[in-house]
């Protein structure tokens, strides 16, 4: 128990994992507010032209009238596009928990407690991440005015992909390097244990 409490008290750098940590939230981020998570493509009536409009997790285009980015005045918004906007704030709040470690150690190690928080956290950020593409299959993509549309992905939905993929790695970085140091730790305490032996043999 004592060994274990100083492993998770011990120091390590993150290294190319604090990178990976960093890009993840700043894709979640990013495509929380972008107003392009979706893109919905369709013709104005039957055999009129081809139009697309974009659609953000919390702004974006209320109808094929209406331009620029703003509120969405009197669009129905389904349990999909619900669930997909309260776990983006979620997922911009837990992986914000882990990044605020990263930012505070300012360049330096971070004890392995604070690594192994930071992986879990990483972890539900990634599964939060992956949820708000439910927007993919939500009311956002039936556009009053379209008809034949297709949804496909907008900046923002690439963006919450690559934000999911990176947090999984993140945190099975995070992981390793925890391993790895309680592997190298272990190996040092044995050598050590087998040198203070060997120095209290009787010469014969």
């Amino acid at each position: 128990m004592p060994e274990r409490e100083h492993t998770r008290n011990s120091q390590v750098s993150l290294g190319c994992s604090s990178l990976y940590l960093l890009a993840a939230w700043a894709c979640l981020v990013s495509a929380t507010v972008l107003c392009e998570f979706v893109v919905v493509t369709g013709e104005e009536g039957d055999g009129g032209a081809t139009t697309s409009v974009s659609r953000g997790i919390w702004k974006g285009t209320s109808d094929v009238n209406a331009g620029g980015c703003g509120n969405y005045g009197g669009v129905y918004i389904d349990s999909k596009w619900k669930t997909a906007k309260a776990f983006s704030i979620i997922g911009c709040f837990v992986g914000g928990t882990a990044v605020l470690p990263l930012v505070c150690a300012c360049g330096k190690k971070l004890f392995m407690s604070q690594v192994v928080s930071m992986s879990g956290s990483c972890m539900w950020s990634c599964l939060f991440a992956g949820l708000t593409l439910l927007m993919l299959r939500s009311s956002a993509c039936d556009i009053d005015g379209l008809v034949n549309t297709s949804c496909g992905l907008g900046v923002g939905a690439k963006l919450a992909i690559s934000s999911t993929v990176l947090f999984f790695i993140t945190s099975i970085s995070m992981n390793c390097t925890f391993m790895a140091a309680v592997i190298t730790q272990e190996m040092e305490a044995q050598q050590a244990e087998g040198g203070g032996d060997g120095s209290h043999d009787p010469e014969s």
